[in-house]
This record gives structure tokens, C-alpha cells and sequence, in this order.
């Protein structure tokens, strides 16, 4: 069947250089700095730390009290306790009796400032057992960004990129080392955290710079995609594949654009009813801040508590493929494992080293593309699974998708690098804003929600009759 697939290794060049040039272009500036441009202040070159977590100090995060772009870590760590309550992930996450760290650990943005703060949930022992990732600048309505049940490696991560360097973020999440500087300048040295090579100077980019961005990609990967269907002639496929109908873009670009703007209104709503209760939340005590707090912020909520597909579930518990394997083919494996494998018990890997033979070598390890995922997991399945080769957006066509449909989506992560399930969806409707989280597991097996922001990009999985019919 892989012979009746015409061009398939041509495609596969085509969009490793469409990913690759996404990843590069999206944030370069010029070329790459060779000469590091070191913060004199002391906790810019200390020796790093014996600690495991790397808590920001009073004096880290005091410098930036001033600035009107960055949050307070203490209003900030108050609303997370906030909305960890109302949106119900204290009791998903067992963690009715847990607590916040004091301080945070700062993951930095490529203009020197802080944008995400990472609290650690203690146990009663004081004991770090999940992580909570909250927004450091008023970006969106709300501050988590991603709630997940393991502490980040937070040292192996610094040792790639060198003594006295800092984390710093893109703004999907994804994490670099360089060191930075003062307040608005780039940081220098700029580390790779996967690849462990430099990188070209990157810059902090606005949601406008995003939306940019994206538009020009998803033309040109839609185009492929596109080429690539047409380029299908067995009539066997033919026919299993007759819904992947081809995507609009440029209805899409305006539609992300639209989104972009709707959050946009949403966070106003949101950082202005902080502002008025910004005192208020920071005298309350933390066990009293969801009683005290909740009714003015969730008066009119309409809370969907998360769902999950129940198979999935089932599975998520299973040991499958959890040794820091690739992504995409460990993406794939799961679905295929979850509803194709017939020996569950002893045929565990979900014919992952199939969906590797389909994967691009990059580094030491292997992306998987759209148009890899489609072709691979249309003929181990007979086209029963049909994984869409180009990219669906928006989180409540996700949210649709996966409540409705009652299939998973395959959620986008550093641009095209990394890939996760999406199985279980949530959504709270609060005073003026809407969250929407999503149930994932990464690809060491840890349970991670995601909330979705307006530039969200997935890929719909769609079953066949054969499929539901047998379920």
C-alpha cells in the first residue's frame, strides 16, 4: 500500500521544510550571537543550583514590581489558587489538601521579562508532587496555562544550556536557556533545549506578529497538503478518505483572526474585575480565597466538568510507550493501540516502531508530520483511523470534536515537534470569559491539562462505520 501512495518521500521533504522554516522563522532576528551578554546582577551568574526546582528569589522577583507588563507572582499565585478551585482541578488532580509553593519558578520571555511563573503543588510533607503553570503577563482571561500531575526537569534542562543561564519560553510554551538581560532585551546565547545548539537571536512576539506568522505557514502547509491528496489514485483510498475535505485557509486566517480578537475582549474583562479585587485577594488567606472570591468571579459560571472518551481512559493508565519516546509515532501508537489492538496485554507498544519508520530523523530523536500521520495511520488501519493531513483551529471545534464526535484530536506543540492526545475536554463560562482545557498525557505518560488559547491548532481524528460499528 505505501507504493500506491504517490511522492510520498517527495511530501515528506516538503514538509520538513515547511516545520523546520516555521520553527526558525517564526522568532529569528538576524544571526546567531556569539558572544554572550551577561546580567551583572547576582542571580543572573550564581553557579546553579543544588536544588532540583529553581525558585525565583524575592530579589528576581522584586525587580520587576515596577513594570506594568508583568503580573505580581503573589496576585498571580492567588488567582491560581482560584481558579484551580473553581475550575475543578483540586479534586481531578487529588490535590483537595495540597498547597502552592510560596515562590515560583520564572520561565522568561525573549524580551528579558517574565512570562509564565510555575507554582509546585506541596502535600501536606511539603513535598513538590504536580506543577501549575500560570501566565506572568495579562495576556488572556485568566492565568493557568497548564495544569500537570510531575515537577519539569528543571535541572537536566538548565544543564543543556550552561551555568547562569535562565528558561526561557516562546509564546506556546515551549522551552529554550540563554541568558537574559535587562528589562525589553533580547536574550543572548540562546539554547535549544531538545537539540542542545544555539539558536538565531529570537525576539518577543505580539499576538498581531502570531497571527502574521501563521498565516503565511498555513497557506503554504495547506497548499501541500492539498497537492498531496490529489496526488492519491488507488480508489480504494479513495473512497475511505472522501470525507478529508480540503481546508479553507483563508476563511481560517480570518476566523484566528476573529479569535484573537474575542480573547482579547475577554481578558480586558477579566483584568479588570482583578483590579478591582486585587486587595481583597491578596488579604485572603489561601483556604478561604474560592469561598471569599468565587462568587464574584463565577457568579453566572456554567461549569462542564472535564469529559473524557472512555476508552481513552481506560488506556491513559496503561504503560504504553512512557520511556521519553517521539511524540508522533507515540501519538499514533495510543489511537492505534486504544482502538485497533485486539491483544491488548501483550502487544503494548501500539506498533509504535511502524509509526517511527514513518517519522523524519531530526537530532536524536523524530518528527512526525500531518501528511506522515495521514499515510501512516491510514494503512495500518485499512483507513479505518483517518488522521486530517492539514490542521483544524479553534477551541471550540475541538471542543465539539471531541464531545460530539467522540473522537480525539492531536493537539500541535512546539511547531510540529511535538504532538499530544487530546481525550477529555472541559470548558468554564465565567463572569465575561470562557477557559477551555484539554486532558492530554505527554509522551513520558504524565496526565497534563492544557488550557487553549486563540492560536490553538489540532488535527481531527475521524473513525469508520467498520469501527463504530465493532465498538
Amino acid at each position: 500500500m505505501k507504493n500506491q501512495v504517490i511522492s510520498y518521500l517527495f511530501l515528506k521533504r516538503i514538509f520538513t521544510s515547511l516545520f523546520l522554516l516555521f520553527a526558525v522563522l517564526s522568532c529569528q532576528k538576524g544571526e546567531l550571537e556569539l558572544n554572550p551578554k551577561q546580567d551583572s546582577s547576582n542571580d543572573n551568574i550564581n553557579e546553579m543550583s543544588s536544588d532540583p526546582i529553581p525558585y525565583a528569589t524575592i530579589t528576581e522577583l522584586t525587580n520587576f514590581r515596577e513594570d506594568l507588563d508583568i503580573v505580581d507572582y503573589n496576585l498571580t499565585r492567588k488567582l491560581a489558587i482560584l481558579e484551580l478551585s473553581l475550575d475543578e482541578f483540586n479534586s481531578e488532580m487529588n490535590w483537595e489538601d495540597c498547597t502552592l509553593s510560596e515562590f515560583p519558578v520564572i520561565l522568561y520571555g525573549f524580551d528579558s521579562k517574565p512570562k509564565f511563573y510555575e507554582f509546585m503543588v506541596l502535600d501536606l510533607d511539603g513535598n513538590a508532587i504536580g506543577a501549575v503553570r500560570t501566565d506572568a503577563r495579562r495576556k488572556t482571561g485568566g492565568v493557568l496555562h497548564q495544569v500537570r500531575e510531575n515537577i519539569p526537569e528543571y535541572q537536566k534542562l538548565r544543564t543543556k544550556s550552561g551555568i547562569g543561564t535562565k528558561l526561557i519560553a516562546d509564546y506556546a510554551g515551549n522551552l529554550y536557556g540563554g541568558f537574559v538581560g535587562k528589562s525589553d532585551e533580547s536574550p543572548t546565547r540562546i539554547t535549544n533545549l531538545k537539540s542542545g545548539k544555539l539558536q538565531p537571536e529570537m525576539v518577543e512576539l505580539s499576538d498581531e506578529q502570531i497571527l502574521a506568522d501563521l498565516s503565511v505557514n498555513l497557506r503554504a502547509r495547506a497548499q501541500e497538503a492539498l497537492s498531496a491528496i490529489n496526488s492519491i489514485t488507488d480508489p480504494t483510498i479513495l473512497e475511505r478518505v472522501a470525507e478529508v475535505h480540503p481546508a479553507n485557509v483563508e476563511n481560517q486566517i480570518l476566523e484566528l483572526e476573529m479569535s484573537m480578537q474575542a480573547e482579547h475582549q475577554q481578558r480586558d474583562v477579566y483584568w479588570a474585575a482583578v483590579e478591582a479585587n486585587s486587595q481583597l485577594l491578596l488579604a485572603t488567606p489561601d483556604s478561604e480565597v474560592p469561598q471569599v472570591l468565587g462568587e464574584i468571579f463565577a457568579a453566572e459560571t456554567e461549569e462542564d466538568p472535564m469529559v473524557f472518551l472512555p476508552e481513552y481512559k481506560e488506556t491513559q493508565e496503561v504503560s504504553l510507550i512512557t520511556d521519553s519516546k517521539c511524540p508522533g509515532p507515540y501519538a499514533m501508537a495510543w489511537i492505534y493501540y486504544t482502538k485497533l489492538e485486539e491483544d491488548k496485554e501483550n502487544n503494548k507498544d501500539g506498533n509504535y516502531d511502524y509509526f517511527l519508520d514513518f517519522a523524519s530523523p531530526f537530532g536524536d530523536s523524530h518528527i512526525m508530520f500531518p501528511w506522515e500521520m495521514f499515510t501512516s495511520m491510514g494503512e495500518v488501519s485499512n483507513w479505518d483511523i483517518v488522521v486530517m493531513p492539514w490542521f483544524s483551529f479553534g477551541r471550540k471545534s475541538a471542543y465539539y470534536h471531541v464531545q460530539v464526535e467522540h473522537s480525539p484530536i492531536i493537539i500541535l506543540s512546539d511547531l510540529g515537534i511535538n504532538w499530544k492526545v487530546g481525550y477529555g475536554v472541559s470548558r468554564s463560562t465565567k463572569n465575561g470569559w470562557t477557559d477551555f482545557y484539554f486532558a492530554t498525557k505527554d509522551s513520558k505518560g504524565y496526565n497534563v491539562n492544557d488550557k487553549a488559547f486563540w492560536f490553538f491548532l489540532f488535527l481531527e481524528v475521524h473513525y469508520s462505520a467498520n469501527i463504530e460499528n465493532n465498538q
